[in-house]
């Protein structure tokens, strides 16, 4: 099902975890804690108005979180590269290889710098995004390969 729904975007040549397994797994922790608090405050406490403003409590906080949670990865496909949600810009984002301008290293942040180019669909915002270094070789190999077929 999933295969289909992105078949524009190609197969995927590399997806790197963009936070720790360790953060990951504090969030979740944290997220299952807050609930867990939420069910054993409701049953402690069945004042509706008491419960209701705990549910808009823990829905705010999961809202927040979710975004770090349910897009842990930087996916590189043969047709582009999708960027996920950061602290400049709260959704995932794909961009193609012809809207991609060019790409350098700040340190161990990928800058990418989007087109705005009209014929590419832009103007196209960019992004940053930290790649742990161990992985820099093979996101410079696909960079060098995605602008090749762009």
């Amino acid at each position: 099902m999933f295969g289909r729904l992105h078949k524009h975007r190609g197969r995927v040549l590399l997806a790197i975890r963009i936070h720790s397994v360790w953060w990951t797994l504090f969030l979740w922790a944290a997220v299952v804690g807050w609930l867990g608090a939420v069910v054993t405050l409701s049953v402690l406490s069945p004042r509706w108005s008491r419960l209701a403003g705990i549910l808009l409590n823990s829905s705010i906080f999961v809202f927040l979180l979710s975004r770090y949670l349910l897009y842990p990865r930087i996916k590189f496909y043969e047709n582009g590269v999708e960027i996920p949600p950061t602290r400049d810009n709260d959704r995932s984002r794909y961009l193609r290889w012809d809207q991609i301008e060019r790409s350098s290293w700040d340190g161990d942040r990928l800058v990418l710098t989007g087109t705005n180019s009209v014929l590419a669909g832009g103007p196209v915002q960019g992004g940053a995004i930290r790649i742990p270094s161990a992985q820099r070789v093979a996101v410079d190999q696909i960079l060098g390969r995605g602008a090749a077929a762009g």
